[in-house]
């Protein structure tokens, strides 16, 4: 079974991107030809020359993936959030306008009396309002969003993680996949090779036929295995190509280490020791997004407790208005130079005969224009409201209560990720100490298989030993390879997953 098969339940956390993606590019970055190096590591829009490297599939996985980009999007929610509750400390202003038209009997709007024509009114208003006091409701508004913006900033690198933890897995499961189909190529060619001999023999009639009928069942089996191994191989780097999103799977490959000098590599580099798991949990506890993030979210809902709370205090608000209408019925006299005749006034005292008349005047009547309605009719307004909440259907007890659920809920997820969190360190510490163990007993098997192949090697040239035997040694030594890089790699990573935990790595944005 491959180490770092998906499905096995010793493979690591899927909380850990970074351990797993850093790692691969420390392990494996001085294998990779440079060619594949140097190609660019953001916005890449064709295949690179030589290859994908894991940092291309990381970085190109994170500017295209979808649920990172939706994470970008509640990340800029939660700024406008914080927004928001910063302006709410700001006056308020609004304005109005109406305009209306009655027909019939209808009040007229200067007089307030009824009169039967078609009114035309037009209404225009500038209001005002700036709360004075809330019970300190907007100041834990704005705590509140706060630590809603950090914890969206956290849970979002989070998710980063998250991300490059699946490609650095797809990323090592192709390469374990195409040295598996290595071994199965090899153990078929090797049963090939003996089946060739063996025909020879029993044609010459050293052997029995049973004996050739053995090796093509054999060979029958290894093409089986070999075909398997092919399909796995096939499937892995076209599951890493779609799980980053590139639009052509079948054009998709990666980049290929050359382990030739994995060995000296390892012989010169000391082993080392892996950390107590209750002190790195204890730094972890202070770099980990995921717990970072739950504090966070404790701390908003905290915040939104206290100012559900202060909807129990009274509300001082300043309000200041300013008004003014127009009327069609808003009517202008003008005098005009004639007059309309003339009325009887009285009589003169010393001859009653003689009528004492006066003038009337003749004026005409227009409606007083629009702008100067307006500014004629103009009005001002401001003063205090005091709103003192005495009893609202129990809402606000309702809302407390909510408030209060919601705060015990984020405690015990902030108390449930460090549990989690120390259950994974003390996993990593564990693993980490078998991946020593096996990279030790795969070292000392790799040796034992070399020695053999060449003592093999050379009996077969002085012809003292057949070409089965042989080729058995060399097919064990190439097996024995094979686990060694794959006991090589997973002990690199466990060692950069404590890495990670120790807070040693940080990703940047690509």
């Amino acid at each position: 079974m491959p180490i770092f098969d998906p499905l096995s339940a010793m493979f690591l956390p899927r909380r850990l991107l970074l351990p797993l993606s850093l790692a691969l590019l420390l392990a494996w970055g001085m294998l990779f030809d440079a060619e594949a190096k140097a190609q660019g590591l953001s916005g890449l829009d064709s295949v690179p020359a030589g290859g994908w490297t894991l940092e291309q599939c990381i970085r190109y996985a994170l500017k295209n993936n979808i649920t990172l980009r939706q994470g970008d999007l509640a990340v800029a929610s939660a700024h406008l959030d914080q927004k928001a509750a910063r302006l709410a400390f700001t006056p308020s202003v609004n304005g109005s306008a109406g305009l209306a038209f009655n027909n019939g009997r209808a009040i007229d709007p200067f007089t307030n009396t009824f009169i039967n024509q078609t009114v035309e009114s037009n209404q225009m208003g500038l209001s005002g309002a700036w709360t004075l006091y809330q019970g300190g409701q907007l100041r834990n508004q704005v705590r509140a969003a706060g630590s809603g913006l950090e914890a969206s900033v956290k849970e979002q690198e989070a998710l980063r993680n998250n991300i490059a933890l699946s490609i650095a897995n797809a990323y090592l499961q192709v390469l374990l996949s195409k040295e598996l189909f290595k071994v199965a190529e090899q153990q078929k060619n090797s049963t090939y090779n003996q089946w060739v001999r063996i025909k020879e023999l029993v044609q010459a009639g050293s052997l029995s036929r049973d004996n050739l009928l053995n090796l093509e069942a054999q060979l029958a089996s290894d093409e089986v295995a070999r075909t398997n191994a092919e399909n796995n191989a096939v499937n892995a780097r076209i599951g890493l190509a779609l799980l980053i999103q590139w639009p052509d799977p079948e054009r998709f490959e990666l980049a290929h280490p050359d382990s030739s000098g994995l060995r000296s590599d390892l012989a010169d580099q000391p082993r080392l020791q892996e950390p107590a798991a209750p002190a790195l949990y204890r730094d972890a506890l202070l770099t980990q997004p995921q717990i970072l993030g739950n504090e966070f979210r404790y701390r908003q809902s905290q915040w939104n407790l206290k100012a559900t709370q202060s909807l129990r205090y009274p509300r001082l608000t300043a309000f200041v208005n300013t008004n003014t209408i127009f009327a069609s019925t808003s009517q202008q006299f003008i005098l005009l130079p004639e007059i309309d005749g003339v009325r009887p006034i009285g009589y003169l005292q010393n001859d009653p005969n003689q009528v004492v008349v006066q003038p009337i005047p003749k004026y005409k009547t227009i409606l007083v224009p629009r702008g100067e309605q307006f500014r004629n009719n103009l009005g001002t307004g401001m003063g205090l409201s005091l709103s003192i909440p005495i009893w609202n259907n129990g809402q606000v007890r309702l809302a407390e209560q909510r408030a209060r659920n919601t705060v015990e809920n984020a405690r015990l997820q902030s108390e449930q990720a460090r549990n989690q969190l120390y259950t994974d360190i003390t996993r990593a510490v564990t693993d980490y100490r078998a991946a020593k163990a096996r990279l030790a007993t795969n070292r000392i098997n790799l040796d034992a298989q070399i020695a053999n192949h060449d003592l093999a090697s050379k009996r077969y040239e002085q012809g003292l030993l057949p070409l089965a035997d042989y080729l058995n040694a060399k097919n064990r030594w190439q097996i024995a390879e094979s686990s060694w890089l794959q006991a090589y790699y997973e002990e690199v990573f466990r060692r950069k997953v404590l890495d990670f935990y120790e807070g040693r790595f940080s990703w940047q944005n690509p």
